[in-house]
């Protein structure tokens, strides 16, 4: 995808720089910024903007992307994407690369969005007398990557005819083994807040049955 601005021949785009966080690491989901410097053909920078700076980025996701001229020399670069990985960047003025171009930004999981998290496993459905019952809980980020960014503990409740203790055990990154055993049959409800907030699907409904009987 590319982005450009109206013409203008007093700049040089090989001796023009840019400058910001933007141009090494970005969050999925999440505005990145960086700021071209436009410099004539003997190193000076410009006071006045008009230049026809394009700025193209390839990747795992489709950008999207903006460029602001400050009308100073100056041109706020945003960019945002979807998904993470590695991604290639140009910047170019009358078709020639500036200084450092091109650039590999590296695009990170954003931060933890409760409602895009989810809950796999059947302990969230089902529980079974004498068994550990079990589920996993997947942090992820506005665009469901899967994310330790910011991360809080989440709060992990089973409530129904008893409240039986949960246990936590860390896995992958991005992911928490949850287990608890209930003595009683019944419905029981699963909560899993993160930052007090109910991700995807809870609270989750499970029944322990009532154990059969055995007739002699």
């Amino acid at each position: 995808m590319r982005a450009k601005l109206q013409r203008s021949f007093f700049s040089r785009g090989t001796r023009t720089q840019a400058i910001g966080d933007g141009l090494k690491a970005a969050f999925a989901g999440e505005d990145a910024e960086l700021v071209i410097e436009a410099r004539d053909i003997i190193g000076n920078q410009r006071v006045v903007g008009d230049d026809p700076f394009e700025v193209e980025i390839e990747g795992p996701s489709t950008p999207q992307i903006s460029v602001f001229d400050r009308d100073d020399g100056t041109y706020l670069v945003t960019w945002n994407v979807e998904a993470t990985g590695q991604y290639t960047m140009r910047i170019l003025l009358h078709g020639l690369q500036i200084s450092g171009s091109p650039f590999m930004p590296v695009v990170m999981p954003g931060r933890v969005v409760a409602v895009r998290c989810t809950g796999i496993g059947r302990g969230l459905t089902r529980a079974f007398a004498g068994e550990d019952a079990k589920f996993v809980v997947e942090s992820r980020d506005i665009n469901r990557n899967k994310t330790t960014s910011g991360m809080k503990p989440f709060t992990v409740t089973v409530r129904g005819v008893i409240s039986p203790e949960v246990h936590m055990i860390p896995g992958d990154e991005g992911e928490d083994n949850y287990s608890y055993r209930t003595a009683r049959a019944g419905i029981y409800f699963v909560s899993v807040l993160y930052d007090g907030v109910d991700i995807g699907g809870s609270p989750f409904k499970l029944v322990r049955p009532v154990p059969c009987s055995v007739s002699r």
